[in-house]
């Protein structure tokens, strides 16, 4: 989300209203919301088809290849090339994400909070899934967790 300062900024430098860009950089992105679905353009359409009909193998493959996980939208990239052969014209597109390893909640605390991977150090995974048993709220933070680091 931008700052009214970097939209002043920005606005000047551009020579774009201010007001426009505050619409337009305000707020947080909504992907997708502005197509209708299923899509009417047919480009776009056989995109969407494509995933409809290949997305459960393309997820299978993935998680066969890098294990449980997802693919970010974000730390991303694509690109679009123009092969030709005998048979006529061919559209090849790459996406390339990064992929993240999906972790149980006590992996991830022990990842986050510990710096500990769940390959690195199973006993402190162990601490944490039964510590995650019990039923807390704050003192989780305030009380486990520097215990959990005093004892490492």
């Amino acid at each position: 989300m931008a700052s009214a300062e970097d939209i002043k900024k920005l606005s000047e430098i551009l020579e774009i209203d201010a007001g426009l860009l505050e619409s337009q950089l305000s707020g947080f992105p909504n992907r997708g919301s502005t197509l209708d679905m299923p899509p009417k353009d047919p480009t776009i359409y056989r995109l969407y088809e494509i995933v409809q009909n290949y997305g459960q193998a393309y997820k299978a493959v993935m998680h066969e290849k890098f294990g449980g996980g997802i693919m970010s939208a974000i730390s991303f990239s694509t690109k679009v090339e123009k092969e030709t052969d005998d048979k006529g014209e061919w559209a090849k597109i790459t996406l390339r994400g990064k992929w993240y390893v999906h972790m149980s909640f006590p992996e991830c605390i022990a990842d986050r909070y510990l710096g500990y991977h769940i390959r690195d150090s199973k006993w402190i995974v162990l601490a944490i899934k039964l510590v995650t048993n019990i039923k807390f709220t704050l003192s989780f933070n305030y009380v486990i967790m520097p215990l959990l680091v005093t004892i490492i």
